[in-house]
């Protein structure tokens, strides 16, 4: 019964997200490009930044007047302080976007509660080397957006940490 009731409330929950895009990390678009002013390319470590263009992208956001891709979130990011001084992302960032970073737990029963709650998760999995955009929850795990791996799940266990967002404005914006 308790199950029948978590995918009730689980489904419920995610009927509303809209359709997100899978962006490849390694796409020719922007797999070369340097992440931030870094040494690695989009594609060497640029899993965590498809997963928020995704996110974006979902929601119609334009970076000026383009939409929502790993090149335009990091050439955003790279002039609007988005990295701090090594080249790590600033959750905080994505406030100008409309979207409220809601913290970091290192248990995945915090992204079931917020993506229940109709706000958005980041997933860190892979024993903490990977970040991928969770889009919803089934009984074992999450379904997800994974940025490099071919994979559309992970379980539970598999989750290090996660990060959540709330959407703070409905309209689509373009910065």
């Amino acid at each position: 019964m308790k199950v029948v009731i978590f995918a009730i409330l689980a489904v419920a929950a995610l009927a509303a997200y809209p359709p997100f895009p899978k962006y490849l990390q390694c796409d020719e678009r922007w797999g070369n490009e340097i992440l931030g002013t870094s040494n690695y390319t989009i594609c060497d470590i640029g899993c965590l930044i498809s997963s928020v263009s995704s996110m974006l992208n979902g929601y119609g956001i334009l970076i000026e007047g383009q939409p929502s891709t790993p090149h335009t979130i990091n050439q955003y990011l790279i002039n609007h302080d988005g990295y701090n001084m090594t080249d790590w992302f600033i959750w905080t960032s994505l406030s100008a976007f409309g979207f409220k970073h809601l913290g970091i737990q290192p248990t995945p029963q915090f992204a079931i509660e917020n993506m229940q709650a109709g706000n958005l998760c980041i997933l860190h999995v892979q024993k903490g080397h990977h970040y991928v955009l969770a889009t919803g929850i089934t009984s074992t795990g999450f379904t997800i957006m994974d940025a490099f791996y071919p994979r559309d799940s992970y379980n539970f266990d598999e989750v290090v940490d996660a990060s959540c967002y709330s959407r703070t404005s409905q309209k689509v914006l373009s910065i």
